[in-house]
Order: C-alpha cells, then structure tokens, then sequence
C-alpha cells in the first residue's frame, strides 16, 4: 500500500510539473518580444524582402497561441528594389485602404503619418488576414501592416 502511495504521489508531482513547464512555455510565447520578420513582409506583398532591405521601425503585436498577431514596419530599400516593387504593386482604389482588423503602437501610426504614399494595396481575407503595403513618394521606402487571425 505504502509503494502504491508513493508511486501515485510521484506521478501527481510529475504531472505538475509538467503542467508549470506548461503554462511558463504559453506566457512566454504569448508575452515575449516579437519582431517584424521577413514572412510578415511575405505575407503583405506577396514579395519575397528585398535584400537591400534595412528595417528603419518594425514591431510585432498581439501574439496569440496560434501564432496570429499584427506587425507593422517601415522599411527602407535601394532604388532598384523601390522600382521593382513599384511594377508589382496593384493599388488599390479607397480613400483609407488601412484594414481596420491591423493594429499598430501610437508611436508606429504616428510614424506611418510622416510619409506621404504614392501607391498602396491591400487586402484582407474573412477570418484570416489583413494587409496593407505603401510605396512613399519620393523617398525608397515601404510601409507594412499585416495582421492574421
């Protein structure tokens, strides 16, 4: 009786640790420092990064256990790449074409609010993603919003 006992008690208190192991696992992925990624990028153009590319602010929100999160960024890139993303971009044709289901920091949209856009797509999908990508007038730089749910 006293070996079944012990046994019992050994497998609860692995039980529990597993389940503490668990549960630090999901805080960290749910609350740890995520960055803009270059399948962010991926997701929002349809185009692979750029290697020129040089992220001048990015941030990636929201995380969720599924991996669903928003990211926004402004990525400066050399000339060639601007022109080449200039032929592939398809704007589209709305005042505001920033999808509402996109979330960005304050200081993220404050910072979008500096440059002018001289084209900008985006779409979104029901129950899937959002996106949003501007080329600035004037100046080799995009603008990202992406967000999946």
């Amino acid at each position: 009786m006293k070996k079944l006992a012990k046994f019992i008690l050994a497998i609860l208190g692995i039980l529990i640790a597993m389940a503490i192991v668990l549960a630090v696992f999901i805080y960290w992925q749910v609350h740890s420092e995520h960055e803009f990624s270059y399948r962010d990028f991926e997701s929002a153009t349809g185009q692979q990064l750029p290697a020129s590319a040089s992220i001048i602010a990015g941030e990636s929100l929201n995380w969720d256990l599924q991996g669903d999160h928003d990211a926004c960024a402004v990525i400066e890139i050399s000339p060639e790449d601007f022109q080449r993303l200039q032929n592939v971009i398809k704007p589209s044709n709305v005042s505001d074409p920033v999808p509402a289901s996109i979330s960005c920091s304050e200081e993220m949209n404050a910072l979008f609010a500096n440059y002018e856009v001289l084209a900008a797509e985006h779409g979104s999908t029901q129950g899937g993603e959002g996106r949003y990508w501007a080329l600035v007038d004037g100046k080799p730089i995009v603008l990202v919003r992406y967000a999946s749910w």
